[in-house]
């Protein structure tokens, strides 16, 4: 099985505890990509930029509000880093995948990404704390993501389901999703289905009811008018499917 792009790197939040997602994001990157890099991004001002603008934090275990953590207790530390790391390698090497494992400050990580060569993947797990989601560390890891040049994975944080097929959006029959859609359904050995909208927001719960499994990957091509950073996160916790978003110009070969 060849793979479709000549590396993959997974980005995430060195903070945020979410075993789930990064299975989810290595599972992609095992198929996907040829080679595999993560980046894990320590950030001061996360739980600074949280808790001055909520107070509160979702606890996604019990589902109820609580008051945060005071920062002095917080978990971006070295040693929490390196719990992570060791992690990422226990998840990888389950996977039968290798990985290499970078620990960067927010601005060498932001720097990383737009950089992102056109020939790779960039996934970008999305934390499942929406509080997290909305701080502003990550809303510019998000538009930083969404602004460079290699096809961004957004990954929810869920465990991926079953093999389920792809699902293109494509604005016409030369809408370049399709062609990169049709070489990855081949490479990974899964069906490839075309929707005869482009926009995320018009797959809605009737249509996924229609359904009788979500798609394993949504792909489409940036839509530069709709697919703002915000709209494509709340779509991929909405549809809680990874939505691969790729450049209109210069599509991946």
């Amino acid at each position: 099985m060849q793979a479709q792009f000549s590396n993959c790197t997974v980005v995430s939040i060195a903070a945020i505890d979410d075993a789930a997602s990064e299975t989810t994001a290595l599972v992609m990157a095992k198929r996907l990509g040829s080679t595999c890099n993560a980046i894990l991004v320590t950030s001061e001002d996360l739980l600074v930029s949280a808790q001055r603008t909520f107070g509160q934090i979702l606890d996604v275990t019990t589902g109820k509000w609580r008051d945060q953590r005071p920062l002095d207790d917080s978990p971006i530390t070295i040693r929490t880093s390196a719990q992570r790391v060791k992690r990422y390698l226990a998840v990888a090497r389950s996977l039968g995948i290798e990985v290499d494992i970078s620990v960067l400050e927010a601005g060498q990580a932001l720097a990383y990404v737009r950089a992102a060569p056109r020939e790779g993947l960039l996934i970008l797990m999305q934390p499942a704390d929406p509080l997290v989601r909305q701080s502003h560390p990550f809303t510019k890891l998000r538009h930083a993501a969404l602004l460079a040049q290699a096809p961004t994975l957004f990954a929810p944080p869920y465990r991926l389901p079953e093999s389920n097929g792809i699902l293109v959006l494509a604005r016409g029959d030369d809408d370049p999703a399709i062609h990169l859609a049709e070489q990855m359904g081949y490479a990974v050995s899964e069906p490839v289905e075309r929707c005869g909208t482009s926009r995320l927001d018009a797959l809605d719960p009737a249509w996924l009811a229609r359904r009788s499994c979500p798609p394993t990957l949504i792909v489409k091509t940036r839509d530069d008018q709709l697919d703002d950073p915000a709209s494509v996160s709340r779509n991929t916790l909405r549809l809680r499917v990874p939505i691969l978003l790729i450049d209109s110009q210069i599509p991946p070969e």
